[in-house]
């Protein structure tokens, strides 16, 4: 009865042990994002598109951001796989003021002036001020392609 006693106790140890650790690990998590980020780069703040260009031509399509828009897209192209496969790849570079993290790019097609279709892909990692990073957002599928489309805009949704 007692080597069940201690067994207990050993298991109800753990486990309070585990709960303040991990409360303790949250706390931590919670204040670097919301005191170690700085102001401007948290939140879901939408940003203005930074690429665009014509779906049929795979010339880079590059952009000045403002100045108050911390992304500058560079090297854009659109690929089309024998299969039906779309996909956009490029360069995104951080002009902000601040180490970026869970930076999403968001894809919008458009048939002329009209709204057809949207794809997005997250970055893993961080982007610090002034870094580049390689992205690649994957529009469809070989059952289903995206909607047909002669233009395109890029831009970051959303970074913290």
């Amino acid at each position: 009865m007692d080597y069940l006693k201690k067994a207990l106790g050993a298991i109800a140890q753990g486990l309070l042990f585990g709960l303040g650790f991990s409360i303790a690990a949250w706390l931590a998590y919670f204040a670097t994002q919301t005191y170690g980020m700085g102001q401007e780069a948290t939140g879901s703040r939408p940003y203005a598109a930074m690429s665009e260009g014509p779906a049929t031509s795979p010339a880079p399509a590059t952009a000045e951001p403002a100045s108050a828009e911390p992304w500058l897209f560079s090297e854009v192209e659109e690929h089309s796989t024998a299969d039906g496969r779309v996909f956009f790849t490029g360069k995104v570079t951080s002009k902000g003021r601040s180490r970026a993290t869970g930076i999403n790019i968001e894809v919008n097609l458009f048939q002329g002036a009209k709204f057809v279709d949207q794809y997005s892909s997250y970055l893993s990692g961080s982007i610090a001020v002034g870094e580049s990073r390689y992205f690649k957002v994957s529009c469809g599928c070989k059952d289903a392609p995206p909607a047909r489309h002669d233009s395109y805009k890029i831009q970051v949704l959303s970074g913290y």
